[in-house]
């Protein structure tokens, strides 16, 4: 199978339902085809439904296996599946701060270490040594302009810092630059082609690498924390609860999923009034949305989860104002009820 997904001119990529509909506009093309699969409400795959309907599929196939917002995903049974049937296996570790011992070790494997590091956007694709001699780099030029941007707004914030200035926008204490939150709130634009990293962001990547070997802890030590301090804060309301309340030892927290019985729009513009940044995915892939029934799930979550900050930059009162802002924002939400969404595994 490895060489026919090699020579072939069209593959069939397995895509979870829960997924963020702006990264597929640079998969979607003729040679590729989406293939959904349904989660359960601990974000595993639904592998019943899966393997029904991989016996049905005779292209060459690779499947996405997506690592949650740092939390590691069912490694060793995609890898099960994906042996089974002769598919090649990819990790979406765009969430997660490294590899870890059940994260990063398939045929390909993506990091996005600027989503958890004071770095310029930049990403990371680990390839297999299996995979090495037939990988072609079909990149384009080096992307300088977000990198310079980013190192000018930096240089910005920490200069009206030391002149205590207010660097965010509007009145009272602020986490994050308040901005419209994208999809139904404001039209994402279409993202821009891969690009090669440039020295700059070599460089600094670099340098977060060292930091994080010579104190490895400290930004898993501070966001875990920033975590259990808001799950502890938030369980009680009403109407409001963790996605994923316990918190493995070796996971980095990329952020908090909050899980709003109600649905979430309300609660995500209150929290940015507020200056808080939350976010979920607004964009819903167009067949996921046209097949509710099988996406229930994911349909759920698309309308119902938001993520609140937990970044190694927030200090304890940041997290006060944090679980203020959910209590006062959710103060006349209904009672949680029971829901399927319950099914699956706890991670």
């Amino acid at each position: 199978m490895t060489a026919r997904v090699r020579k072939s001119s069209h593959v069939v990529l397995w895509v979870p339902a829960y997924f963020c509909n702006a990264v597929l506009t640079l998969i979607r093309c003729p040679r590729v085809s989406l293939n959904f699969y349904p989660i359960h409400g601990d974000l595993s795959p639904d592998w019943d439904w899966i393997e029904k309907r991989a016996n049905q599929l005779h292209e060459p196939q690779v499947f996405l296996l997506v690592h949650y917002f740092g939390f590691p995903g069912p490694t060793r049974e995609a890898e099960t599946f994906c042996d089974r049937h002769g598919i090649v296996l990819i990790e979406d570790a765009a969430h997660v701060l490294q590899p870890t011992e059940h994260v990063g070790h398939s045929a390909f494997s993506l990091f996005s270490p600027h989503k958890l590091l004071a770095l310029p956007q930049v990403g990371i694709l680990v390839v297999s040594p299996q995979w090495i001699e037939g990988y072609e780099d079909r990149v384009g030029g080096a992307e300088w302009r977000r990198t310079l941007a980013w190192a000018g707004r930096g240089l910005a914030k920490q200069l009206l810092v030391q002149l205590h200035l207010p660097w965010y926008r509007g009145s009272g204490e602020r986490l994050l630059t308040p901005t419209p939150p994208c999809g139904r709130l404001q039209a994402s634009g279409a993202l821009s082609p891969i690009r090669q990293n440039n020295p700059l962001t070599l460089r600094l990547l670099a340098k977060a690498e060292q930091d994080l070997q010579q104190q490895p802890c400290k930004v898993t030590e501070r966001r875990r924390g920033n975590y259990l301090s808001l799950v502890s804060r938030i369980a009680g309301i009403g109407g409001v609860r963790p996605l994923l309340p316990s918190l493995p030892s070796t996971v980095c927290p990329m952020f908090l999923p909050v899980f709003i019985e109600r649905g979430c729009t309300e609660l995500v513009l209150r929290l940015w009034g507020r200056g808080i940044t939350a976010a979920p995915w607004w964009d819903v892939p167009p067949e996921v949305a046209a097949d509710p029934a099988t996406y229930h799930v994911a349909c759920a979550f698309y309308q119902r989860v938001l993520w609140l900050p937990v970044h190694q930059d927030l200090t304890a009162r940041h997290i006060d104002l944090i679980s203020e802002a959910v209590v006062a924002a959710a103060s006349d939400g209904a009672a949680i009820t029971p829901s399927s969404l319950s099914h699956g595994r706890t991670h």
